[in-house]
């Protein structure tokens, strides 16, 4: 009995965690897409480009200030560097 109930609970939690991940967030009152399709479909819903452009606007800061150099697919990591995943979160500017 012990053990179904653990594993239910288990499950229940599961069935918990999948609904939050999937479910809409909305921060400040502002719908937040969790990735790049989805902000495109909140432009064309919303009639606007402010989650593209805000992108955009991301990545050339990104470029201006040099911050990553891209050595292409394959190439191996240098001596005494790391390689690092990238995840970039755009905020919509309002203004």
């Amino acid at each position: 009995m012990a053990k179904r109930e653990k594993k239910f609970v288990r499950m229940l939690r599961q069935a918990f965690k999948a609904k939050q991940k999937n479910a809409i967030k909305y921060k400040f009152g502002i719908r937040i897409p969790r990735n790049f399709r989805e902000a495109v479909e909140l432009d064309n819903e919303n009639g606007n480009t402010l989650w593209q452009d805000t992108l955009q606007k991301e990545m050339d800061q990104i470029k201006a200030y040099k911050t990553f150099t891209d050595l292409g697919k394959g190439t191996r990591i240098p001596k005494g560097h790391q390689k690092i995943c990238v995840h970039i979160v755009g905020i919509v500017s309002l203004i």
